[in-house]
């Protein structure tokens, strides 16, 4: 579906849901309202008709229409994004295996067709330093209850997508994006009481759940595939992309951003990091499930997860029920716990754990995991322990900073 199609689709699912919900006159109304505006920007009028209309209209009737094209200019934009999305797609698929204009890949293919050396391009890297920050602009009013609902629509708009769509999943995805717009309309764009710091914090946070955890491990993965594919040998730094936050550290004589205040701020975002490390070890352990009769345990490793005796609960039924088949699934689970409990650690105490300590028992981690020999590929060259390796990083400085 192209974009004016898409764009008319959402429309007539917001009128369904304006006439629904309020009124049929209040559909007619901000349809009046929108034909008007639409003369009046074509150069058809003076607008002196819409401006009298506007403002004779009563307070209920002007917070239909303005929430009318508040939340179709919300769907528009989502609307432009998906189509964005699409292009860039269609792009990548039309260039095969080159890289398209605009990307990592295409800088380091120029560059390196241009004759740029390898040192060069190793000194650039070498001093690569760039640092998202997310602020806490007054414009960014969105409540995360809005955020999470444009979210699913926008998911579903990528449904949509879809060449494969039967009849029956395009009437559930209608039913699906008009429920939400409903849900939409009758949320409070706005809060009712002005947000404190900790609210601040965690908008950003939400942002960081929902976007940067996998977006910026995708762009340092897109630089090192580039770099391998071009400049082999290259050293790519492992912190080059880093994540920064505004909100809660602002220590700049803001009276609400107290030593109380940027405590919690911490703690809120190891809070988030030490979860969504825990789920990718339990995603990680159900991956590894190498049988101990395929492939024998190393006594290091068995030793390894020997000295963490007394092994949590579940962890014990795990190791006697599979009777130590799935050793690295029993090893991941033993962290997850160690994380939860963690999580429950005040600032403080976790101090004893320096980043160089951290990073020493990370390399540990891995050691044991590559004692665990695997056919062709050892475990500790392939995608899964790269990713544990980066997760644990990332876990290290979560702590640590």
């Amino acid at each position: 579906m192209e974009l004016s199609g898409v764009i008319h689709y959402l429309g007539d699912l917001l009128g369904q849901v304006i006439e629904q919900v309020e009124s049929a006159e209040g559909f007619r109304l901000e349809e009046r309202v929108r034909g008007l505006a639409k003369r009046r920007r074509a150069g058809e009028g003076s607008g002196s008709e819409l401006s009298a209309m506007i403002n004779e209209l009563d307070a209920n009737a002007a917070r239909v229409v303005a929430a009318a094209f508040a939340v179709y200019f919300d769907l528009v934009n989502l609307a432009e994004d998906a189509n964005r999305v699409r292009v860039l797609r269609d792009r990548e698929r039309l260039a095969g295996a080159e890289p398209i204009e605009g990307s990592i890949a295409f800088a380091l293919k120029s560059a390196r067709d241009g004759g740029v050396a390898r040192s060069a391009v190793e000194s650039v890297l070498a001093s690569l330093r760039i640092e998202v920050v997310l602020t806490s602009h007054p414009t960014e009013v969105k409540r995360r209850t809005v955020l999470s609902k444009l979210a699913r629509i926008s998911n579903h708009l990528r449904m949509l997508e879809r060449d494969d769509l039967l009849p029956s999943e395009f009437r559930a995805l209608t039913q699906a994006l008009q429920s939400e717009i409903a849900g939409l309309w009758l949320t409070n764009r706005a809060r009712s009481t002005k947000p404190d710091v900790s609210d601040e914090a965690r908008t950003g946070l939400y942002l960081v759940e929902n976007i940067f955890w996998d977006v910026i491990p995708q762009v340092s993965a897109d630089l090192r595939a580039a770099v391998s594919e071009y400049y082999p040998g290259a050293f790519v730094p492992a912190r080059w992309l880093q994540l920064g936050a505004w909100a809660g550290g602002d220590r700049d004589g803001n009276p609400g951003v107290t030593t109380a205040v940027t405590v919690e701020t911490l703690r809120m975002h190891r809070g988030l990091a030490v979860e969504r490390h825990r789920a990718g070890l339990l995603d990680l352990a159900r991956r590894l499930s190498v049988s101990g009769r395929a492939i024998p345990m190393p006594e290091r490793l068995r030793a390894w997860l020997s000295a963490r005796q007394p092994l949590p609960a579940h962890v014990q039924f795990l190791e006697g029920g599979m009777r130590m088949s799935h050793i690295a699934c029993c090893c991941l689970c033993w962290l997850r716990t160690w994380l939860k409990r963690r999580r429950r650690t005040s600032l403080g105490r976790l101090r004893h754990l320096t980043p160089v300590a951290a990073e020493l028992w990370r390399a540990n981690i891995l050691r044991c995991l590559t004692w665990w020999r695997l056919p062709s590929r050892r475990l500790c060259e392939s995608s899964t322990s790269r990713w544990f390796g980066r997760s644990l990083r990332c876990l290290a400085f979560t702590l640590h900073g």
